[in-house]
C-alpha cells in the first residue's frame, strides 16, 4: 500500500492560538504583557512609582486558566484592584532619617508610605535622634502628605550651670508628647541628653528653704532648642537660675501688726495670706505691714506701716508699733 499523502487534522486547536485576552490595564498600573496571554501563562502588574494595591503589596500575578478551546477568554483581573496612592513623605534633603516597614523590619527607601502600612523612624547617625514633637512611626491611612522632621543632635543637661550646693537644682523635663510625668534629675548629678524640643523646667531641692527668687520666677522653663542651646559647640547659651533661700518674717503678731500684708513687689496671692510667726517670703519680695492700731505707729517712725525686702535668707524682724507721741 501506499502512504497517504493527505494532511493530518487535529482535533484541539494549536496551543499558541488559545489563552486569555489581556484588558487595557487601570490607571497608574503596569502590565508585563499586552495583547494576549497564553494558557497557563502568568501576567505581573505593577503599581507606578508612589501608588501601591495596599497594605504594602506592589506587584500582583494572574494566572490565566483559558480552557485550551476557548481562544478569547478575558484573564480574570478582579483579584488585583486598583493602585492607590501613597502618603508622600514630606522631609529635608538631609534629614538623616531611615525608614523601616513595621511589616517585615526591612528598611526602605521609598519615598512615600503605601496606603495601610506604617514605617518605623530612626536616625541614621547614632549622634542624633528623632525630635521631642516627632512620633517614632507614621501610618498611611487617606493618601495624604506626611511630615517627618529631621534627625538632631540632643542637649546634655550636665553643661547646665550649677547652683549652690544647698539650694541646688533639680531640672525636671518630659520624655514623650503628652505626657503627665515629669523625668527628675538634679545638676550637675546626670550625664542625662534631651531630645531637640524638650521643654525643661526647675526647681529647687530643698523647697522649705529655698525658691526661685521673685525676678526670676518666670525663668523657671526652658526647651533645648536653637534659642537656650548651640547644637554646633554641644553648650548652653543660657543659664539656669538660682535657688535663694526664703526669709523669715517674725515680730508680726507680738509687734501688733495686721496678719494679711500689703504686696509691694512679689506673688499678689500673698495679699490674702495671714501670716503667722516665722512666716516666709521669696527672695526678692517685698511687702507693707500695717500697725493693726491705726492710731499706732511703728516705734521710731512717723509712718503706721514697715515695709520688708527679702534679700535672700535672711530673718526679718518687725519694728513694734507703738503709742504715738502727740
Amino acid at each position: 500500500m501506499w502512504a497517504s499523502t493527505l494532511p493530518r487534522v487535529s482535533l484541539h486547536p494549536t496551543p499558541s492560538l488559545s489563552g486569555c485576552v489581556v484588558p487595557a490595564p487601570g490607571a497608574n498600573t503596569a502590565y508585563d504583557v499586552s495583547g494576549k496571554i497564553k494558557a497557563i501563562g502568568v501576567l505581573t502588574a505593577t503599581c507606578a512609582q508612589g501608588f501601591s494595591f495596599g497594605n504594602g503589596v506592589e506587584q500582583h500575578q494572574v494566572t490565566c486558566t483559558s480552557n485550551l478551546f476557548l481562544t478569547n477568554e478575558r484573564l480574570d483581573m478582579s483579584s488585583v484592584g486598583a493602585c492607590i496612592a501613597d502618603c508622600p513623605i514630606t522631609a529635608a534633603a538631609d534629614a538623616g532619617l531611615v525608614y523601616t516597614w513595621s511589616q517585615t523590619n526591612a528598611v526602605t527607601t521609598r519615598a512615600s508610605v503605601p496606603t495601610g502600612t506604617t514605617y518605623l523612624l530612626s536616625c541614621a547617625d547614632a549622634a542624633k535622634t528623632l525630635p521631642y514633637s516627632q512620633p517614632s512611626s507614621v501610618t498611611c491611612s487617606a493618601s495624604e502628605a506626611i511630615t517627618i522632621q529631621s534627625c538632631k543632635p540632643q542637649c546634655q543637661l550636665a553643661g547646665l550651670r550649677n547652683a549652690a550646693d544647698a539650694g541646688a537644682v533639680r531640672v525636671l523635663y518630659d520624655k514623650t508628647v503628652g505626657s503627665a510625668t515629669w523625668n527628675t534629675v538634679r545638676i550637675p548629678d546626670s550625664t542625662a541628653e534631651v531630645k531637640e524640643g524638650t521643654p525643661l523646667k526647675f526647681e529647687c531641692t530643698n523647697t522649705a528653704q529655698y525658691d526661685l527668687a521673685w525676678a526670676e520666677k518666670d525663668n523657671n522653663e526652658i526647651a533645648c532648642s536653637d534659642d537656650y542651646y548651640d547644637f554646633t559647640a554641644n553648650t548652653w547659651k543660657t543659664t539656669i537660675p538660682v535657688c535663694a533661700g526664703k526669709c523669715s518674717i517674725n515680730n508680726i503678731g507680738t509687734g501688733s501688726y495686721t496678719a494679711t500684708p500689703e504686696v509691694v513687689v512679689g506673688d499678689p496671692a500673698l495679699a490674702n495670706s495671714a501670716f503667722t510667726e516665722a512666716g516666709t517670703i521669696r527672695s526678692g519680695t517685698q511687702l507693707r505691714f500695717t500697725c493693726s492700731d491705726p492710731t499706732h505707729l511703728v516705734a521710731g517712725s512717723t509712718l503706721n506701716s514697715a515695709v520688708v525686702t527679702c534679700n535672700s535668707d535672711t530673718a526679718i524682724y518687725l519694728t513694734p508699733c507703738a503709742t504715738s507721741c502727740p
